[in-house]
């Protein structure tokens, strides 16, 4: 089975119809080179999907516009990225949406398993309570303001073993989460 040395490639659609939702333009482009020799070719388990893919870089660019769901809708969405070492980074993911910005970018290392986030925002949170539970609905509704406040944070966390069957639960989660306080618009 040949294993491609470099794949370059670009993918445009307009009027995206998906059971998550719509995008009226969506492109996606990708450039990927194999640098690895390892010749494992065959894969039964995520971790050997995952050796299988530290053979490859992957730089990608992904922008939607006008994305609307039944929960959500953004004027825009960019991100950009690659896959280096065992390491999938988000360099930036940001959204246009609600009268303001969400700006991340992400690291997840799939050697250790750990995500690390770092962003803001200055959207009306409000209008993403569909998104929440309902107790975070409840402790949304708690609060307003005129002007949407910045908020700014980091967060990271190591997931479980890649092998773990189990849902992901937050107990899990609780002792390996670590979140900075967010920080508002000065007045």
């Amino acid at each position: 089975n040949p294993l491609p040395l470099s794949a370059t490639g670009q993918v445009e659609v307009a009027d995206l119809r998906t059971s998550w939702g719509d995008s009226q333009q969506t492109r996606f482009r990708f450039v990927s080179d194999r640098v690895g020799t390892n010749l494992i070719l065959k894969a039964g388990s995520l971790e050997e999907w995952l050796k299988l893919a530290e053979m490859f870089t992957l730089d990608w660019e992904v922008e939607l516009t006008a994305v609307q769901s039944p929960k959500l809708q953004t004027e825009k969405f960019l991100a950009h990225g690659q896959w280096r070492n065992a390491e999938l980074r988000a360099d930036r993911l940001r959204a246009d949406l609600y009268g303001g910005h969400a700006d991340v970018a992400a690291v997840l290392n799939t050697s250790t398993r750990v995500l690390s986030l770092n962003g803001n925002a200055d959207f009306d949170a409000q209008k993403i309570s569909p998104l929440l539970t309902t107790n975070g609905q409840r402790w949304l509704a708690q609060h307003s303001w005129q002007r949407p406040p910045l908020l700014e944070g980091q967060v990271s966390l190591t997931l479980p073993p890649w092998t773990n069957q189990r849902p992901l639960h937050v107990q899990l989660l609780q002792s390996r989460l670590a979140i900075a306080r967010p920080r508002r618009h000065p007045p």
